[in-house]
């Protein structure tokens, strides 16, 4: 549910702020997918010079093909195809859904359907998170969501990691989207640092939250939360944060 889909991209945040392996990162995304998808194969497949895609990390996989097992180039696999479309994409049924029928090394492990997402490095493509059950099913709105989440995170830490010479000339720009990466996720543990600082008050959290990010990220910053009763879908009420850090507002919104 969102609750656990919540609890497992905090937790992943929180292993890429405080540890800065890449394969321990990768390793525990793809577990928790499998655990919170409740699915039974999830992967990272990085893109090759010749457009196949290799295993580098996976839960539910033999050990042997990690490393080792390659998704087709092209639109002919399921992963293919997503990085082809330039979105997620989702299957149902992997037998009956061409081209992706033709998909061998799924085919082999059993996996029926799926989502596929690009991870991004740098706005290029690394290679795609994907995710399988062997048996049929939907992919909410929401489960993608989370995959979509873990695939940012992931391009994040892997700009985060790289280090370039100072003679490329596109080093420079690459520094600078790693010192923005980094920017973030100093910002990211300072926000865990202050919300649970907070305990219980969720409001207090939030504003604290909103306060830090006008010093950390931003001009402006609100916060809207969603309260029971008041109309239809109940009551909107709004934290608004000035661009004065210290000057906050509270205004109640019915919907």
């Amino acid at each position: 549910d969102a609750v656990r889909r919540l609890e497992a991209f905090a937790d992943l945040t929180y292993l890429a702020l405080t540890n800065p392996g890449i394969p321990s990162l990768l390793e525990e995304a793809t577990a928790r997918l499998c655990e919170v998808l409740e699915v039974e194969l999830s992967g990272v497949f990085e893109l090759q010079p010749d457009g196949r895609l290799l295993l580098r990390a996976g839960a539910g996989w033999d050990e042997e093909a990690l490393e080792t097992a390659k998704l087709s180039p092209g639109g002919g696999s399921h992963a293919g195809h997503a990085l082809e479309a330039g979105r997620p994409v989702t299957v149902e049924d992997l037998r009956e859904e061409r081209p992706f029928d033709q998909d061998s090394l799924l085919g082999e492990v059993g996996a029926v359907s799926g989502v596929t997402v690009i991870i991004h490095r740098y706005e290029e493509p690394y290679g795609v998170l994907a995710a399988h059950s062997r048996y049929r099913r939907r992919f909410t709105e929401g489960e993608i969501g989370l995959v979509q989440n873990i695939a940012k995170l992931i391009g994040a830490s892997l700009e985060s990691a790289n280090d370039y010479p100072a003679s490329d000339k596109r080093s420079e720009k690459r520094r600078g989207q790693t010192d923005a990466t980094d920017g973030r996720f100093d910002f990211l543990m300072e926000a865990m640092t202050v919300i649970r600082a907070c305990g219980p008050d969720k409001a207090e959290a939030l504003r604290a939250t909103a306060r830090l990010a006008l010093r950390s990220i931003a001009d402006w910053c609100c916060v809207d939360l969603l309260e029971a009763g008041g109309g239809p879908h109940g009551t909107i009420k709004r934290l608004v944060v000035a661009r004065d850090a210290h000057a906050a507002e509270e205004v109640g919104i019915a919907q």
